[in-house]
């Protein structure tokens, strides 16, 4: 994170907002080099974010070739 005074380690926050938000957004860099956006159902396990994909397309292939640049959003209501 760039602004390290905006980051937060609490874990119960977290835990909140994963459970209340709706939909998340997983977000790559496609090998053109272009960011994009894909919505996913997700849930929250332990301080951890899964969400359902296949074993193919944009986000595996993101995934699989360890590209770094990624990022994850909850939107709540």
């Amino acid at each position: 994170m760039r602004r390290r005074e905006l980051a937060s380690a609490d874990e119960a926050l977290f835990a909140e907002v994963a459970a209340r938000a709706e939909i998340g957004h997983f977000v790559i860099v496609t090998p053109e080099g272009w960011p994009r956006a894909v919505a996913v159902n997700f849930c929250a396990v332990g301080g951890r974010i899964y969400f359902h994909g296949a074993l193919a397309g944009e986000k595996h292939d993101a995934v699989a070739a360890g590209d770094a640049r990624v990022g994850f959003t909850m939107n709540l209501p």
